[in-house]
């Protein structure tokens, strides 16, 4: 029979207050982005908060609920290939929106 745990040198049981600390870190930055959504701020200043907070609550959902916290590597990829992936289909959008923008509906 093969060792599934082999490749495995550390066990990471379930910590209920490190969970809830994740939990309530993350209501915290939604919370955050609510109120900034009903302030009014100039639009770019607006959009640029917004993108970095959740970019912030994307790699820390990635980095404890997918448990990529403990692999650097996978976690690292993961991150820069959506991030990648994310600036090119905006884009591929960018164009549309400058030809949508001079269209009289």
């Amino acid at each position: 029979m093969s060792d599934h745990g082999a490749g495995h040198t550390a066990h990471h049981e379930f910590n209920l207050k490190e969970n809830l600390g994740n939990w309530f870190f993350l209501l915290a930055l939604t919370l955050l982005e609510v109120w900034l959504a009903y302030i009014h701020l100039p639009p770019v200043t607006m959009l640029v908060t917004l993108l970095g907070l959740s970019g912030l609550k994307a790699a820390g959902i990635i980095a404890i609920f997918m448990h990529m916290k403990f692999e650097k590597l996978s976690f690292v990829l993961v991150v820069v290939s959506l991030t990648v992936l994310t600036i090119a289909l905006l884009l591929i959008i960018v164009p549309d929106a400058y030809v949508l923008q001079n269209y009289r509906w």
